[in-house]
Order: C-alpha cells, then sequence, then structure tokens
C-alpha cells in the first residue's frame, strides 16, 4: 500500500494558481512562453512579466540581476499546464514540434498524455492532457497509477486532421501540477501531508512522490532523481520561487490556519484571504480564497 490519507485534509476543491520564476533573461523568456508555449503578456514592467490565457494570470516572471552560477538546487523539475481537450493537445504538438531547440518529446501517462519543452533558462515545462477519470488506475485503497510509455504522436495528430491555425494556448487552460525537485522525500512527505493536508497518491520507484487533494491524480510531484540533500531555493535564485494554491471559501483557510496552529507551524497571514508558507525545501507557498 503506497497511499496515505492525512488526518486533517486540505479542501478536495483546491487548485494550483500564479506561479512566479525568477529569471535572467526576461524579454527571452517572455517571449518564449508567449510565441512558442502559446500564453499571452497580461502585464509587463522592466522587471516583471505576467502571463496567462486571456484574463487568468498563470505564471510570473522576475527578472533577477546579475545572477550568481549555481549548482543544481531543490526547486522546479517540471510545471504543468493542463488543457481541457484532446484537440487542444494535438494543436500544440503541432506546433512545439517545429521548436525542436525547446521540445524533447512526448509520453502517455495513463491518466494522461504529456508533451514535455525546456524554456530558455532550463526550466522544465510539460503541457498535458487527462483521460477520463473512467480510464485511470485507481486500486482500492485510492493509489492512482501511472505509467510512462511513448505516445503515438502520429495517431494524435490524425485523429484531429482538421485542426484551425495555432492561436496559442486555450482560454480553460491552468496549472494542472507542479513537480518539484527536492532535497528529502521523507521530510516533503510530512509537509505536504501532515501539515498541508495533501494525500500521497503514489510512490514512484521509491524516488518520487505524487500528491493531490481529493481525488485527482497528482497535484504536486516530489523526486530525488538528481541526489538528495540538494541545496535549498533561496529568494534571488533562478528558477521557481512560489506558486499559489487556490481554496473555494475562506472557511476553508480558516481550517487550515486552526490546523497549523495546533501543530505549531509558523506561517505569515498576509491578508484575511492569503496566507504565506515555507515548504522544507525553501519554496514559498501562497494560499489563498478565489
Amino acid at each position: 500500500m503506497t497511499t496515505k490519507m492525512p488526518e486533517f485534509q486540505i479542501s478536495p476543491h483546491l487548485s494550483l494558481g500564479l506561479v512566479t520564476l525568477n529569471v535572467a533573461q526576461l524579454d527571452i523568456v517572455a517571449d518564449f512562453y508567449q510565441k512558442v508555449i502559446g500564453l499571452k503578456i497580461l502585464q509587463q514592467t522592466p522587471t516583471a512579466v505576467t502571463l496567462g490565457t486571456q484574463e487568468t494570470p498563470l505564471l510570473q516572471l522576475l527578472k533577477i540581476n546579475a545572477p550568481l552560477a549555481q549548482p543544481t538546487k531543490a526547486g522546479l523539475f517540471h510545471l504543468a499546464f493542463l488543457v481541457p481537450r484532446e484537440e487542444d493537445l494535438a494543436a500544440a504538438l503541432a506546433h512545439y514540434r517545429s521548436f525542436d531547440i525547446f521540445y524533447q518529446g512526448s509520453s502517455n501517462h495513463g491518466y494522461s498524455e504529456a508533451l514535455y519543452l525546456q524554456d530558455p533558462e532550463g526550466n522544465g515545462l510539460e503541457i498535458y492532457w487527462d483521460q477520463p477519470v473512467e480510464k485511470w488506475d485507481i486500486r482500492g485503497d485510492g493509489e492512482i497509477v501511472g505509467v510512462t510509455l511513448p505516445l503515438n504522436e502520429g495517431a494524435l495528430l490524425e485523429k484531429f486532421p482538421t485542426m484551425p491555425a495555432w492561436s496559442g494556448l486555450p482560454t480553460h487552460t491552468k496549472i494542472g501540477h507542479l513537480h518539484l525537485r527536492v532535497q528529502n522525500l521523507a521530510a516533503t512527505e510530512d509537509f505536504y501531508v501532515g501539515v498541508l493536508g495533501l494525500s500521497l497518491k503514489s510512490n514512484y520507484g521509491q524516488r518520487a512522490k505524487f500528491f493531490a487533494a481529493g481525488s485527482y491524480h497528482h497535484h504536486l510531484g516530489a523526486n530525488t532523481w538528481q541526489g538528495d540533500n540538494l541545496p535549498q531555493q533561496h529568494a534571488t535564485d533562478l528558477g521557481l520561487i512560489s506558486f499559489t494554491l487556490q481554496l473555494p471559501q475562506l472557511v476553508d483557510l480558516h481550517e487550515l490556519c486552526q490546523h497549523w496552529q495546533q501543530l505549531g507551524v509558523t506561517y505569515q497571514e498576509v491578508t484575511e484571504t492569503q496566507v504565506v508558507i515555507t515548504d522544507p525545501n525553501g519554496l514559498a507557498l501562497k494560499i489563498i480564497v478565489l
């Protein structure tokens, strides 16, 4: 049995919101997310760019001046954008395959089909579509088993022969999950299960774990594939600095804070509807009420 259901569970209606990356080359990276990935620039200053779909912000890029060379640290393994329909994934595939410098391939994970890219500063990206829940491999104890098989890209493209011209990711694209490179799997599990109230959905090869609220396959992944005890991420490092968890009701946030108070956990109350807590890898989690 690889699943774990905590006594305190965060709202099953949790979703992921704005993700913030520090970058060295703001203009180049912002151009990539606009022209290659298919997001729209919603706000822009000389030191920050916010991108998303229509009016929904998904990604914030912050410029870091004269960043130092750094070793591999705990942080982002990949950021995953979830598209609503299979035809959206096919359209993205047709577009991304013309950017072979960034496009890295694809996989069938059983519960999803995924495309993989890397941005100009090495941040991993996934664009994926969820299979209908009826096709997921859900075990009796609640474990949701994923696989990593080749995606038949030709068959996917042939399924939608009359796709319209590429106009970017569709309006209802959202952040589906984040996969983290972590210092220590046990400490990460203790935090995301015991402190945050996510469920452990699956262990993968003793070097990765997948966590989710409710019945989703995973909102967060964590791995130590690049080594144990990596240096912790700091606010001036390049890469992932913070991400947002969205709760539907104020009572959900109050219950979470009461849970933390009982545990004696340190967190920051920013406003009545937003708190910030830092995970064991140095990443800031902004938890807000929609």
